[in-house]
């Protein structure tokens, strides 16, 4: 840890020479078009990029609270404004009916893979940057109500910067720590070494067309409860060197890379999961034109401080045939992508390659306000592992289907996803390890993902394996869809009043796949478009609205059924009613004030759960909050618990420190659909983010 107390005092003292340059990255329109970040920002005028997601409510504020006033930041200021949504492929459907049913104004682009986000060292969202002749002059994290007014005063008095040698160097430091703590409600600590810190140091620097990086990490003196075993003590993690041009990428060391979305291949970092699965070797991107995109690469998956047994291989192309067609009304592309992973076989008497292979094929078309997108999966044999050792091989399959209208005030999205047996590991052995460890594919939860406490205690996991437990439970994947409509009510209007009201709906349902299955064996046929039993349903209805200069709310309405059974593998059905109210009140001088109040019922499980919010930012950089759930309907006293939390923030620039004590409760902590374990605790905790 020491080690690292030196490398944070560095980091402050390279605090003047922050990173000016922005990257230039390939980012997606929301036609499905490539643009090149570069070409978007135009010299004769300030512009703010904003780093957000569907799914951050205080990035819609944010973005909200600027569209009122950009039309006049506009006439007065010249400035432009590009909204980069980081959504994942989880969640990138959503991103097109959201803008346009919030009547956003601004151009809208998706960093498919994060790729931009990773360069600036952006840990978190809402993220924004301001960009004057081509130099980042302004940097600032989080959003409080009121803060785009400070904002705007930054951009006034904005004055250029001049250039150095370490205007292409990106510095990014990040300490996550907790001291655990004994509590006669959530237990006694019991494992080794009470404090416990998750560190990492991130260095990047471009050179012309070169461009090189490394990642050191320290678990010290191990890692937060429940990472992996395999995060232990200090050491490098990643490096990388490459070659780019506006056609050619070379890359060799580590890399992150996503074919489609994801389906077969999406290696990515998420260190609140404890998940990094970057393949070490070499990759080559190539395109010729603006409308042809090949990708090849070899190498093997990162585990822990080592690499996978198993090698992957890999091939992607992409083709935007609208403009070699002549299409002048039509965006329409094509894809296809080709994985492999060889790793010597085991079992015996199970009849299976050591090089398993899956294809995928998509398209995409959009037209005016309409636009739709599908992709084929197919997974040769793979060994399927119940009680650790292999009881059948299977090939996998997927179908994902997205379509969806939008224009000004109005978004409508839907999503169809069939899985079977989509598992896929670096590691064959791995299959079903609790710490996303060796995943190649990504098969997040479609499902909503939502931002408050209680309505994330019963979280759906996406269902791709197959798993025979008993003969009342088996199970070969999932197949379901969800809905998303957007609408805004104008200002003036009877329900818009004065100020608009927006409001967004979400449906989603999920079941297993019908068939017939056969437990003495461990086989399987199923139906294509058979449901099978029920896994999960979700219903959401937001409302969101402005009551005056000082006031505005949100109203969350959530109804939930969850499959214990066939989701955890556990006995038990819930369902569940949660009602969630959101208010925010704005002061002088950059002062607000939230509160959240929530309540979730149901006669199941642990019964109802009651919890609440209170937020005071003393400025944008200032904040401080206490929450608390409490589950008063146990029908077990000992487990009518206070989980409370009190914290403050304090955010300067890239910079951001965060204080929390109060308790953690058991169960699944979910990022964008992947979910990890997480225990019962108690303790003091805190976080240091840096970035330069």
């Amino acid at each position: 840890m020491k080690n690292f107390l030196v490398v944070l005092l560095l980091c402050l003292g390279l605090n003047s020479f922050s990173q000016t340059n922005v990257p230039d990255v390939t980012l997606t329109a929301l036609n499905g078009k490539s643009v090149r970040l570069k070409n978007e920002i135009q010299k004769d005028k300030v512009t703010i990029i904003s780093f957000w997601a569907t799914w951050c409510i205080p990035c819609v504020n944010e973005l909200n609270a600027i569209n009122e006033v950009y039309e006049q930041w506009q006439k007065d200021a010249n400035i432009e404004l590009i909204a980069v949504s980081v959504d994942d492929a989880r969640t990138q459907k959503r991103v097109k009916p959201l803008v346009n049913g919030k009547g956003w104004k601004y151009k809208v682009f998706i960093d498919k893979n994060q790729e931009l986000k990773r360069m600036l060292n952006i840990t978190s969202v809402p993220y924004l940057i301001v960009v004057k002749n081509g130099k980042i002059i302004h940097n600032h994290s989080g959003y409080s109500a009121g803060s785009e007014n400070e904002l705007y005063d930054v951009i006034k008095n904005a004055e250029d910067k001049n250039s150095s040698l370490l205007d292409n160097l990106s510095v990014g430091f990040e300490s996550n720590m907790q001291y655990y703590l004994d509590d006669d409600k959530t237990g006694d600590f019991e494992e080794d070494h009470r404090f416990r810190s998750n560190n990492y140091l991130k260095v990047d620097y471009n050179l012309g067309k070169f461009y090189l990086g490394v990642q050191v990490e320290g678990y010290e003196p191990a890692a937060l409860l429940n990472y992996s075993p395999n995060l232990d003590k200090t050491n490098f993690a990643l490096y990388t060197a490459g070659y780019r041009t506006d056609k050619l990428d070379l890359t060799a060391g580590y890399f992150y890379e996503q074919f489609g979305s994801g389906l077969i291949l999406r290696s990515w970092e998420d260190r609140q999961l404890g998940l990094n699965n970057a393949l070490r070797g070499g990759r080559i991107k190539y395109s010729p034109t603006p409308n042809l995109h090949f990708t090849a690469l070899y190498g093997k998956q990162r585990y822990g401080f080592e690499v996978s047994k198993g090698n992957i291989m890999g091939f992607n192309t992409d083709i935007q045939l609208s403009d070699m067609l002549n299409l002048d009304d039509i965006i329409f592309g094509v894809g296809a992508s080709y994985v492999g992973r060889t790793e010597p076989t085991v079992g015996e008497d199970i009849d299976y390659n050591k090089l398993t292979n899956a294809f995928s094929a998509r398209a995409n078309i959009s037209k005016g306000n309409f636009y739709a997108s599908a992709e084929y999966v197919n997974k040769s044999k793979d060994a399927i592992f119940m009680f650790n050792q292999v009881v059948n091989a299977k090939p996998g399959n997927a179908l994902l289907f997205n379509t969806g209208y939008a224009k000004e005030g109005v978004g409508i999205a839907a999503t169809f996803r069939r899985m079977e047996n989509m598992s896929f590991y670096s590691n064959r052995e791995a299959w079903g390890n609790q710490y996303n460890e060796n995943i190649i594919n990504y098969v997040p939860a479609l499902t909503k993902q939502h931002d408050y406490l209680l309505t994330n205690i019963y979280v759906y996991q996406a269902q791709g394996k197959v798993s025979f437990q008993d003969e009342s439970l088996m199970k070969a994947g999932e197949i379901g869809g969800q809905v998303d409509f957007y609408y805004k009510w104008k200002k003036g209007t009877t329900l818009g009043g004065k100020y608009g009201t927006k409001i967004a709906i979400n449906a989603s349902y999920w079941a297993g796949l019908d068939g017939e299955y056969r437990y003495t064996d461990f086989d399987y046929d199923t139906d294509f478009f058979g449901f099978g039993e029920k896994y999960f349903s979700d219903v959401s209805v937001e409302i969101r609205k402005k009551w005056s200069e000082q006031w505005s709310s949100i109203l969350y309405y959530v109804n939930q059924s969850y499959n214990k059974r066939y989701v955890e593998e556990r006995v038990g059905k819930v369902n569940s009613n949660i009602l969630v109210a959101e208010a925010t009140y704005k002061m002088p001088r950059g002062k607000s004030l939230r509160f959240e109040a929530q309540h979730l019922w149901t006669g199941d499980d642990k019964k109802n759960w009651v919890g609440g919010t209170c937020e005071f930012y003393l400025n944008s950089k200032f904040s401080f909050y206490v929450n608390d759930i409490y589950n008063y309907g146990n029908d077990e006293k000992d487990e009518q618990i206070h989980y409370y939390n009190l914290g403050c923030v304090y955010t300067s620039g890239k910079q951001r420190f965060s204080l929390n004590y109060g308790r953690q409760r058991g169960g699944l902590l979910c990022v964008g659909g992947v979910c990890r374990v997480v225990p019962e605790s108690t303790g003091l905790s805190a976080s240091v983010t840096l970035s330069f």
